[in-house]
Order: C-alpha cells, then sequence, then structure tokens
C-alpha cells in the first residue's frame, strides 16, 4: 500500500459534514495579479504563475483561533505579458456560512478589494493585512495546545525528523504510523469541520483500526 493509497484512505475518513455551528470559507478571484493569501500566518493560496486564480478554501475552520485573526494579502506584481491583458484586479472575501450553505451564500466576515474603485490602479508591490475577531470560534484544540518555540537547530532537527517520519510512513505503506502520525489532525478536524453526530464518530473511530 503506497503514497497514492494511503492519502486515499486518509481522505476517505475525512469526508467533511459541516457542523450546524458554522464553517468559515475563504473565496478569491484575482485577474492579472500575482498575488498570495495567508490566514495567521498559513498560506491558504500560493502566487498564481500566469496571473489568474480562483477558488473557495472550506477549510478555514482549522486556522481560526480565537481572539484577533490576520488575514494577510500579499500583492507581489501586476501580469501583463498579453499585449490585451485586463487590468489587475483581486477580490478575496472570508464568510461565515451554515450546514447546507454554499460558500458564497454565508454572512461575510471581512473581505478585501482592489482597486477600490473604477479607474484606480494597483501600487505593486503591496501588502495589506486585515484583523477580525470572529463571532464564532471553531471547537478546535490546536491553538490551546501549540506551543510557541524558538527555531533554533534543535527545533529544526526535530521537525525534520517528523516530517522524514511521515514521508517514510506515506511511501512504504505504513498505514499505522502514517495514521498515527495525522491523530490528532482528524481528531481536530472532526471537532471543527463535521457535524458530531453519532454516525460520524463511529465512522472516524471504524477508520482508525487498519
Amino acid at each position: 500500500m503506497k503514497l497514492k493509497t494511503i492519502i486515499l484512505i486518509f481522505f476517505c475518513l475525512l469526508i467533511p459534514v459541516f457542523a450546524e455551528d458554522g464553517y468559515y470559507s475563504l473565496s478569491y478571484k484575482m485577474n492579472s495579479v500575482v498575488a498570495s493569501i495567508e490566514l495567521n500566518g498559513i498560506i491558504q493560496t500560493e502566487a498564481s504563475k500566469d496571473g489568474f486564480k480562483s477558488g473557495v478554501s472550506t477549510g478555514l475552520n482549522l486556522w481560526i483561533m480565537p481572539g484577533e485573526n490576520t488575514l494577510k494579502i500579499k500583492l507581489i506584481k501586476a501580469y501583463q505579458k498579453e499585449k490585451n491583458a485586463s487590468e489587475p484586479k483581486i477580490a478575496v472575501n472570508v464568510r461565515l456560512g451554515q450546514a447546507g450553505q454554499s460558500s458564497d451564500e454565508g454572512k461575510e466576515i471581512t473581505g478585501f478589494i482592489a482597486p477600490e474603485s473604477e479607474g484606480e490602479k494597483i501600487s505593486f508591490p503591496l501588502e495589506k493585512e486585515i484583523k477580525f475577531t470572529p463571532e464564532f470560534v471553531p471547537p478546535s484544540e490546536l491553538w490551546d495546545k501549540a506551543e510557541t518555540i524558538v527555531l533554533d537547530e534543535s527545533s529544526k532537527k526535530e521537525i525534520i525528523e517528523l516530517i522524514q517520519s511521515l514521508h517514510r510512513a506515506a511511501n512504504t505503506g505504513n498505514t499505522k504510523k502514517f495514521l498515527s502520525l495525522n491523530e490528532f489532525k482528524m481528531n481536530d478536524l472532526s471537532k471543527v469541520m463535521f457535524a458530531n453526530s453519532d454516525a460520524d464518530k463511529q465512522r472516524n473511530e471504524k477508520g482508525m483500526n487498519f
């Protein structure tokens, strides 16, 4: 059982059933703009090479933390290699949706648009930080258990060894080890993204017994 099979099993165990309390989503649309988006220091979408990118991420619940959150948009440069390229523009929205709603039906929490009005131009490079405090905080244990560390040589070595262990488990088909290393993530995801039904709990418990 190699990498692709293990990853397939991993994601099959995490088929989302959005909780009734709500889920956060990030939508973005970039035209002729090379830009990246971060939430609390976690990259949500990397810069597109061709300057055109759009999408929706519904996995924000894991990265929303209690108190003040930071959405960072980095506008790196305009992309205008073609003569008839459109003017650079970008729109970013964070929304809170409920079970059964599509991502664009949720309540807007914060957003960013550039340029703000027709006729204006974006001055590159531009970095925009937006602070917001969520009204609903997903029940993640990540931020309570996360420790502040000094990124010294000892810490770097420990992190590298952990990544290598995960990589080896995936490539050698060691399902037990792979799932063990992902246990916290799987359990935390089930809390912040899934409905807390008996069926979900039974499914997750069954999935861990490989």
